[in-house]
């Protein structure tokens, strides 16, 4: 049955349908309760691509907000890293895992190397429940799992690096040589061998660290840093802390940007009355035969003896549905009324 299971993730890769469902079927041939599969981005430190269940996800994920482990481990010194019990390990190697462990689903890892040759690619992590060692046969076909997914990558980045360099005639280039984005009346081939590297499931991470790093002004590295240190604080994982990252920064965003719109909208709507006004100044000057200043005294004192706003009423009389000559005339009864007031300018009666 092992032997059928594993021979099921071996073709998933071979037909180049690299996804978690390899690490599940991993996980099934080795009889282990998770298996995860990462790449390494730089020294000692990897990028994960698919986990079977929680368990490996979890412990993943503490790896991560850690900065140690076995997995980081196996990755610098390209060596198979077993650990039967975790609740085992001296506390000088992994401190900070080890204070974890009593906490943790996973009871016993084993990572096995992506390597060919002396070119170190990922790390295959197989997490257990209980703890113990793995037999002969499982980690046999570990072994057998982590070479055939060191081909599946290889042959995935010269496709993908095949794919860059190449440009046909027909691609429109730009003057520095870069392809423009892909023609929507020329979609690809669908024959064309999938992307090798579809989903990072620490993406939300790297989107966290971005953020982080443009709020607080300090380089990517100190950002990353800083939610490491404030997940392992608050007892957190760093992706659980990185998803209310992105959720807090995206509801401060949207909240701005309503704000902005609101006030975009306000500026609008005093710029627009302003210009009413202005045209109401001269529809009063030029039918009075007064300045503009004069214009707008006598347009501001009939608006406040009826407790009007100067922009509705600027508004009725550039939509000609207003008798200029009642301002004229109240204005008038106003200044006779309260000596030293206004003068409306000439009006003929």
């Amino acid at each position: 049955m092992a032997a059928e299971r594993l021979a099921e993730a071996l073709r998933l890769l071979q037909d180049g349908q690299g996804s978690p469902a390899v690490a599940v079927a991993g996980a099934a041939a080795l009889e282990v309760d998770g298996v995860a599969v990462s790449l390494g981005n730089e020294p000692g430190r990897t990028e994960v691509l698919w986990c079977s269940d929680d368990v490996s996800r979890g412990f993943e994920d503490l790896q991560l907000t850690l900065g140690q482990g076995p997995g980081p481990d196996c990755m610098v010194s390209g060596t198979t890293v077993r650990v039967p019990d975790l609740a085992r390990v001296r506390h000088d190697r992994w401190p900070e895992l080890v204070m974890e462990a009593p906490g943790l689903a996973a009871r016993a890892v084993f990572c096995f190397p992506l390597r060919m040759g002396g070119i170190g690619l990922g790390v295959l992590t197989a997490v257990r429940r209980a703890p113990g060692p793995l037999t002969g046969g499982q980690s046999a076909d570990a072994a057998i799992l982590a070479a055939a997914l060191t081909r599946y990558f290889l042959a995935g980045a010269g496709r993908a690096r095949q794919e860059a360099d190449r440009v046909r005639p027909q691609d429109p280039v730009t003057p520095r040589g870069q392809m423009n984005p892909p023609d929507p009346m020329n979609p690809p081939d669908p024959a064309d061998p999938p992307d090798p590297l579809p989903f990072l499931h620490h993406a939300v991470v790297h989107q966290a660290t971005g953020m982080v790093s443009v709020q607080l002004a300090v380089p990517l590295a100190d950002a990353l840093l800083r939610l490491r240190a404030h997940a392992y604080g608050s007892g957190r994982t760093v992706t659980d802390v990185s998803h209310d990252v992105v959720a807090t920064i995206a509801i401060l965003q949207q909240r701005t940007l309503a704000h902005a719109e609101a006030e975009r909208d306000q500026l609008q709507y005093a710029l627009h009355s302003r210009i009413i006004v202005e045209q109401a100044k001269g529809i009063l000057a030029e039918r009075w035969n007064m300045s503009l200043d004069q214009a707008f005294a006598t347009l501001r004192s009939f608006a406040r003896a009826r407790q009007h706003k100067i922009s509705h009423l600027a508004r009725l009389i550039t939509e000609g549905g207003f008798d200029t000559d009642v301002i004229a005339h109240g204005v008038k009864e106003t200044n006779r009324a309260e000596p030293g007031g206004p003068v409306a300018g000439r009006e003929t009666s």
